[in-house]
């Protein structure tokens, strides 16, 4: 299974209240991976901040 998606904020997604910090978008993104039931293991490839965020979400 594979799936993509936007932060809150960015690209198509709703808008967001700024400054966010890198725990609250990797909440949200664990809160989405639970809502939608996809079955982890997770690989998560992140660009630029994405990068980031993957490696906060890993720990």
């Amino acid at each position: 299974m594979s799936a993509t998606g936007h932060r809150a904020g960015t690209g198509w997604s709703s808008p967001a209240a700024l400054p966010r910090t890198a725990t609250e978008v990797v909440d949200e993104l664990r809160a989405l991976l639970r809502a939608a039931a996809v079955p982890g293991p997770f690989v998560l490839v992140g660009h630029s901040l994405g990068g980031a965020y993957a490696r906060n979400y890993a720990h």
